[in-house]
Formats: structure tokens, C-alpha cells, sequence
């Protein structure tokens, strides 16, 4: 299995004619893409030009991940013992997962991610194990991977026949 993490979209016009190339060279070689958008990102314009202009052409195994879980308002919140949302932080979740469905309305469900990735550290890069439409092959971040400097947008390609 191959994943590959693509540059994330919105950095500058420029740059998003750029990454349009890239994504339309190689989104036909892939079984699953990511899409990743920050939950307390409200900016998603550009996302869903590339949904609506690129991804939705013919590429039905899209996942929308809402990560950065942890972020949502109130952040304060945020039970760090338990690694889980307030009450507050999950219906704000819930109502930004719907937010997401109802603008791209996807063939899966969007999920929201927020996982811990060190003793004292949280993260949320990749959807940590992805659903495939088959379930035959999850896709997993390596354990490793820091969660800094991540692109906004994680791509898992084809791992073989």
C-alpha cells in the first residue's frame, strides 16, 4: 500500500491552477481519497470548487474527513484525560459533520477524527484507518508521523491489482 499526501488547496490562485494539474494527472490511478477540512475551518470555497470541478467527476470513492476535532469550539473544553469533546464540542461537531455532507453531499458518511499521537501530544492528519467502500483494505497513518506540516488533503492510492 502506497498513501500519498498531496499539497492541501486555498494557499493562492496560482498555486490551486497548479495543484488542479497535479490532482487531475493523478486521481485517476487512485482507489481512495481523504478530503480533509479543519473542523473550525469555515473557509470552503475553494474545497468545493475542486469537489464540484475535479473530485465529483467520476471519483465515487471520496471520504470527507473533519479533523482537528479537538479545535472546536469551546476548545477549552476539551477533556485532555479522557481524549474526548464536551458536550458542547460534540453537537458542534455533529452540526459541523452534517455542514460538510449537506455542501458536498458525498457517497460516505463524513466522519470527524481526533486521536492522540504521542503521551502528551493530539493530532488528527489522516483519518488514522479509512473506510473503503470494500472494507478489504484500510488505509492507516504510520504511527510515527508527527501531526505537524500535514496538508490539508491526504490521497490514499491504489496498493495494487
Amino acid at each position: 500500500m502506497v498513501i500519498t499526501d498531496l499539497p492541501g488547496v486555498g494557499e493562492s490562485r496560482d498555486r490551486d491552477a497548479e495543484y488542479e494539474a497535479l490532482y487531475r494527472d493523478i486521481l485517476p490511478e487512485l482507489d481512495l481519497v481523504l478530503w480533509l477540512i479543519k473542523a473550525d475551518d469555515r473557509a470552503l470555497s475553494v474545497d468545493e470548487y475542486f469537489w464540484r470541478h475535479i473530485l465529483q467527476c467520476g471519483h465515487q470513492q471520496v471520504l470527507f474527513v473533519v479533523t482537528q476535532a479537538d479545535k472546536t469550539e469551546p476548545c477549552h473544553e476539551w477533556d485532555m484525560a479522557g481524549i474526548q469533546p464536551s458536550p458542547a464540542q460534540a453537537q458542534n461537531i455533529r452540526e459541523k459533520t452534517e455542514a460538510v455532507f449537506r455542501l458536498f453531499r458525498p457517497v460516505h458518511p463524513v466522519v470527524a477524527r481526533f486521536e492522540r499521537i504521542g503521551p502528551h501530544r493530539l493530532g488528527s492528519g489522516y483519518a488514522g484507518q479509512c473506510a473503503h467502500d470494500s472494507a478489504s483494505r484500510p488505509c492507516r497513518q504510520s504511527p510515527d508521523d508527527p501531526p505537524a506540516g500535514r496538508a490539508a488533503h491526504g490521497i490514499c492510492p491504489r496498493s495494487g491489482p
